[in-house]
C-alpha cells in the first residue's frame, strides 16, 4: 500500500468558507499486487487520528483525487462520521473498486502485477494552533490471500493544517521626487 496526502500543508477555512467550504485532507491510497495470485477481499483499514483538542470527520471516499463527489455506492463502510476532541475515528475499511479484465473486475479483486486507487476525503473541524496541527493518517492492506511480504502492507502519511495569515507590505521613499542621478533610500 501506498498513501500519499495531495495537499500539504493545507490552508484552515472555517466550515462554509474558501474554496472548497471547510478544511479537507485528502489522500490517494494506492494498492499493488506484486502476486504472483490473483487478490480476492482486498481492502485498507484506516485509522485517523486528529491532535489533541482536535476532531476530525471522515466525509467519504471520492471519485477523484480532491474531488468532492463521493462514490455511489460507497468503497468503503462508513462516511460522515466524526472523531472526539483528540480522539482517533474508529477504524473503517474500504474496498478496492471495480476494475476490469486486467486489473480485477470486481470490487475487492485485484489481479497479480496490478494496481488501483481509493481516494478518501476528511474534514478538519477546528481551527489549527498557531503553529499547525498535524493529522496521523494510516492504511493497513489485507486480502483474502496470504500475505508473502507483511512488510509493506501499512503506510502511514501525517498531514499538516495551518492558520492562514495576511502578509501585507508598504513602501516608502526619503524623497518626494528625484532627480536624473540623484541617489534615494527606499524603505519596505
Amino acid at each position: 500500500v501506498n498513501k500519499t496526502d495531495v495537499v500539504d500543508p493545507v490552508p484552515y477555512y472555517d466550515r462554509g468558507t474558501g474554496p472548497q467550504g471547510g478544511t479537507f485532507l485528502d489522500y490517494r491510497v494506492q494498492v499493488s499486487n506484486a502476486g504472483p495470485s490473483y487478490g480476492t477481499g482486498v481492502k485498507i483499514t484506516e485509522t485517523m487520528t486528529p491532535p489533541a483538542a482536535r476532531s476530525v470527520r471522515f466525509v467519504c471516499d471520492t471519485t477523484t483525487a480532491g474531488g468532492s463527489t463521493c462514490n455511489s455506492p460507497s468503497l468503503c463502510s462508513v462516511a460522515n462520521v466524526d472523531s472526539g476532541l483528540g480522539t482517533a475515528l474508529p477504524a473503517f475499511t474500504c474496498d478496492v473498486p471495480a476494475g476490469n479484465s486486467t486489473t480485477g473486475a470486481a470490487r475487492g479483486d485485484l489481479a497479480a502485477g496490478q494496481r488501483k486507487t481509493i481516494f478518501l476525503r476528511f474534514e478538519a473541524l477546528l481551527q489549527p494552533a498557531p503553529t499547525g496541527d498535524v493529522f496521523s493518517n494510516v492504511a493497513v492492506v489485507s486480502a483474502n490471500e496470504p500475505d508473502s511480504s507483511t512488510g509493506n502492507d501499512t503506510e502511514s502519511e501525517p498531514t499538516t493544517t495551518r492558520q492562514r495569515i495576511d502578509l501585507r507590505v508598504s513602501k516608502t521613499s526619503d524623497q518626494a521626487t528625484v532627480a536624473i542621478n540623484e541617489p534615494f533610500n527606499w524603505t519596505v
